[in-house]
């Protein structure tokens, strides 16, 4: 079935949709465009290319950049599609309303790179496994298979259901698992402190 925008009639894929309360689905330029009205600022909504990055293991991937106006500010966002709607990287930055675009997307260009040059998991002769840091570190993503009971995690931009993440943390039987929850959002900005 598809999706258009309810505003403007764009036909639309799910990931460019948003769905407001009330309207159903809106394309994202008709979502800034009344969210700008709503609080009251301006915004030009920037268009940019799509950006292209090799990981660490020489794989490219491609991101799809987009501006979008929330209530605490301007986020940004790169995020990329893997075939059949299936998630992959995801990166955002949040600044003021009146950030300036290419200095956001320098800020977001430069997580990107970081974050893509980091390898969590890599396959081995018994399956994915965490590599020698011992560090996990995933995007919690609905898994529509198990109706949303438990999570599918996006590790190194694939993603992983949640019996095979309990399937490498298993080669650690007896260790302790430290865990700790973070916004994928990364604050910058005058009036807004850095997190990571």
């Amino acid at each position: 079935m598809e999706t258009k925008c309810g505003v403007c009639g764009t036909p639309l894929e799910s990931f460019d949709a948003i769905h407001v309360a009330g309207q159903g689905p809106h394309c994202y330029s008709c979502f800034n465009r009344e969210a700008a009205e709503q609080l009251g600022v301006q915004f030009d909504e920037p268009r940019f290319r799509p950006i292209v990055l090799t990981d660490v293991d020489g794989i490219e991937h491609t991101f799809n950049v987009r501006s979008m106006l929330v209530p605490t500010g301007y986020k940004m966002e790169a995020f990329e599609t893997a075939g059949h709607g299936t998630t992959g990287y995801y990166f955002a930055v949040l600044d003021v309303f009146d950030a300036d675009p290419w200095e956001l997307l320098q800020r977001l260009y430069g997580k990107m790179r970081r974050e893509i040059a980091i390898r969590h998991v890599h396959r081995t002769e018994f399956g994915w496994q965490l590599t020698s840091e011992q560090q996990l570190v995933g995007r919690i993503e609905w898994d529509s298979n198990n109706d949303g009971r438990v999570p599918i995690v996006v590790i190194d931009g694939k993603a992983f259901t949640w019996e095979q993440v309990g399937h490498m943390l298993m080669t650690f039987e007896g260790f302790t698992l430290e865990a700790r929850i973070s916004d994928a959002i990364e604050i910058v900005g005058n009036s807004h402190q850095t997190s990571s």
